[in-house]
Formats: structure tokens, sequence, C-alpha cells
């Protein structure tokens, strides 16, 4: 048997994008199992002997690998964090957060992985205001106009971090957990994340349900995943 770890789509969405790979290898057994803010689908082959079942077991993960793509960042007990902090290492990357709604919960995670003080530079939880535009020189008129949780904010934050740090990939996080503060037009749930390499700067809206921790935990694992496929896509900062 074989655990693969899938972010970013619905156990709904696996099923559909599988369902030949279900009817072409009947015996194996494809089981789904949600673990928010991740799926994960576990493969298990029936064969005669082990060397036959591990053959039909590699072929069936590869076959799932193709359909789902970079939705699949691991196997077994390889966390999101360990598999982020391999391809920053991997990829001679170092890293700076700027954190507001997630309050430094994608730094707890990073930071759990250890040896990450070799790609792990600093993190910013300005939560507030005042230390957005104290320490990370975020505009009060841009702040004002736009509100704090917006796209022109998370860039503002994401370049003033930039400024700051000597990383080579920086990322900013604002948004709204609630239960407060939501409105019309940014209900709560609503988080932006923005990226800057020397590859580009990408942002993005997001729209997250649940309750506080929920959404809190969704948006730190969403980042993460974007700095997983900000080191291994050519084409990120392309999309947005």
């Amino acid at each position: 048997s074989q655990v693969l770890r899938i972010f970013g789509l619905r156990e709904s969405q696996i099923a559909e994008r599988l369902a030949e790979l279900d009817k072409k290898y009947p015996t194996v057994g494809f089981g789904y199992f949600p673990h928010f803010p991740e799926n994960h689908l576990s493969l298990t082959v029936q064969s005669s002997t082990a060397t036959s079942a591990d053959t039909i077991l590699e072929e069936v993960v590869q076959a799932v690998v193709q359909k789902l793509g970079l939705y699949v960042y691991g196997r077994g007990d390889e966390r999101l964090e360990m598999v982020v902090g391999r391809s920053l290492m991997d990829n001679g990357c170092t890293l700076a957060l700027a954190e507001s709604c997630t309050g430094g919960l994608v730094a707890h995670l990073i930071t759990n992985v250890p040896g990450s003080s070799a790609y792990f530079d600093r993190s910013m939880v300005a939560y507030s205001d005042a230390a957005k535009t104290s320490h990370l020189l975020v505009s009060p008129d841009l702040i004002a106009q736009h509100g704090a949780v917006s796209s022109h904010v998370a860039e503002a934050m994401v370049q003033g971090l930039k400024r700051a740090s000597e990383a080579n990939l920086a990322l900013a996080i604002t948004g709204l957990a609630g239960p407060t503060g939501g409105t019309v037009e940014k209900p709560v749930g609503t988080v932006f994340l923005a990226l800057l390499s020397n590859k580009g700067l990408r942002t993005e809206r997001f729209q997250f349900g649940g309750e506080r921790q929920r959404i809190k935990l969704a948006a730190a694992y969403t980042a993460l995943d974007w700095l997983r496929r900000a080191t291994i896509d050519e084409s990120f900062f392309d999309g947005g």
C-alpha cells in the first residue's frame, strides 16, 4: 500500500479525475481520506507475490501522479512543510515571510522541520495597520484607499519585506479570519497572498470557508503550496 498526499483538490474532484484508473485497475483499492486542509489517497494492491504487488503499485502511483499533476505533493509521512523545505534547499532558495491573518502560522510550520535555518531567513507578524506601515513601509494612504485586506496591501507588504531581507523568496499574507469584520465585498475568509522573487510577482485572492482556525490553516497551507510550486513550476509566476 501507499498513501499519496494531495493539496488543492476536493475529495470529489480527486475521485472524478481518477475514475478511469479505478476501472482500469480492479485489483487496486482506492481509498479517499479527507485530512483538512489536504486529502490523502490510499492505494492498496493485492497480488500473488510482493514483487508483482510492488510493480503494480508503482505503476498505479505514476498513473495517479500523471492524472493529478502538481496537486500530488508527497507520499507516506511526508508533510507539506517538509516537502517545501527540501525544495527550497534543493533550489538554493531562502525565504522571508510577512504574515497578518495567519499570525505566524506559516513560520511555525516551516520551522517545525529540523534544519530549516538553512533556508528560512525571517518572519514578521505585521498584524496591525501600524505594524504594516512602520515595519513593512506600507503607505497609510494605500491602506485607507483599499483596506488592509487587499491585493494592493499584500503587494506592498511583500515589497517592503523584500527590501528588508536578502531572501530570494518573499511571501506576504493578509486576510479576514473572522468571525467578525467581513463585508459584502470582502466576507470573512477573504485572503490575499503575494509572492515575490527574481522571477516575478504573483498576487491572488482566495475565499476560504469555516471557522477562524480552519481559515488560518487553509491560508497557511496555501502559502506553503505556493512556495512548493514556485520552486518547481516554471510557469508559476505567469498565473494568478
